[in-house]
């Protein structure tokens, strides 16, 4: 069985950069690591549904009542499934860094 990817988040008005993914892919060879980009300086809950739409696919539904109340669209970008069977059967590791291990608890 395939070890659970491990998910690499960023923290606050980081682009992703911060992860020396080559090193650790280097290192650890068989382990695959994603590496995400959220909004830097979104909201908790816009950065975990960016998450979750980069890992499973598809446009940001950030909620029709979440948008309404933070003042911006319901809908974000359109994100190609970095690991599209994400699921029970499928976990995968959060690792974030800063506000980002703050970001995966939500």
């Amino acid at each position: 069985m395939e070890d659970p990817p491990i998910v690499c988040v960023p923290g606050f008005l980081a682009l992703g950069d911060i992860w020396d993914i080559e090193t650790l892919r280097d290192r650890f060879p068989s382990q695959r690591f994603i590496t995400l980009c959220p909004g830097p300086v979104s909201s908790h809950h816009d950065r975990a549904v960016e998450i979750f739409y980069a890992l499973k696919g598809g446009v940001a539904d950030y909620g029709a009542t979440h948008a309404c109340e933070c003042g911006h669209s319901r809908y974000g970008r359109a994100y190609d499934a970095e690991y599209p069977e994400w699921d029970a059967a499928h976990p995968v590791h959060l690792l974030g860094h800063s506000i980002g291990g703050q970001t995966i608890r939500v």
